[in-house]
């Protein structure tokens, strides 16, 4: 059996992931995936991406303002 790999910062490993997370510009409910689940890092509960494949943050750090101030 393979390791488990390391996540980043408020990230963690899940057998089936999502095809896509929540982000600061688009939260609430996702489509479903077309094809089989994946493993992968995922925003632990509590946070989402700032954008796809991005960092994960708590919501209240998603600025009105964003890309430009973070």
């Amino acid at each position: 059996m393979k390791p488990q790999p390391t996540c980043p910062t408020n990230e963690r490993y899940t057998c089936c992931k999502p095809c896509r997370e929540s982000t600061c510009l688009s939260t609430g409910l996702l489509p479903k995936c077309a094809g089989p689940c994946k493993g992968g890092c995922i925003c632990k509960n509590g946070y989402i991406r700032v954008i796809n494949n991005g960092r994960c943050v708590l919501p209240s750090k998603c600025s009105s303002t964003f890309p430009f101030k973070f």
